[in-house]
């Protein structure tokens, strides 16, 4: 048997594959093959477990060595000024309680309670971010502040009065 292809038979098989690709997508995803959403949700989820446990080096390695980091009060470029400045934060952390994520594509966004010592207590924080070769580049904080701020003007006036 001879097959002969012309351009009109070519295009009908592509356009047929191409329609079925997607569904073909669609059953691998949901039959737990890895993606590259499931995958950043699994990092995202691992980012998290790391700053649950203070745990410096597990946080490290989910960041880019060039990531940068935004927040309400600071902003940090690099990889050794963000971990120096995790390392600060962890001995008013007490724990870390997820409340969700939410991911597509390259980014994602975390939302958990950061529950500090008094007299901050729950912080409710979101943070977006996108990565980069599977590895966190860019980060950014949302949360408020003020509890922190006031920390800070606590501790410089104690500091002040010495």
């Amino acid at each position: 048997m001879t097959l002969s292809l012309n351009r009109r038979t070519l295009l009908a098989w592509t356009g047929g594959a191409l329609l079925a690709a997607p569904t073909a997508w669609t059953q691998t995803a949901s039959k737990g093959v890895s993606t590259m959403s499931t995958s950043n949700e699994a990092r995202c989820a691992a980012y998290l477990d790391a700053w649950s446990r203070k745990d410096l080096d597990g946080i490290a390695t989910h960041l880019h060595p060039e990531v940068h980091f935004k927040g309400p009060m600071q902003e940090l470029n690099g990889k050794a000024a963000v971990l120096e400045s995790s390392r600060r934060i962890f001995p008013m952390l007490e724990r870390l309680e997820v409340r969700g994520q939410f991911v597509s594509g390259d980014r994602a966004v975390l939302v958990y309670d950061f529950v500090c010592q008094a007299p901050i207590g729950v912080c409710r924080t979101a943070e977006m971010v996108r990565f980069d070769g599977g590895l966190i580049r860019d980060t950014e904080l949302f949360f408020d502040a003020r509890p922190f701020e006031a920390l800070q003007r606590a501790r410089a006036a104690a500091a002040a009065a010495k």
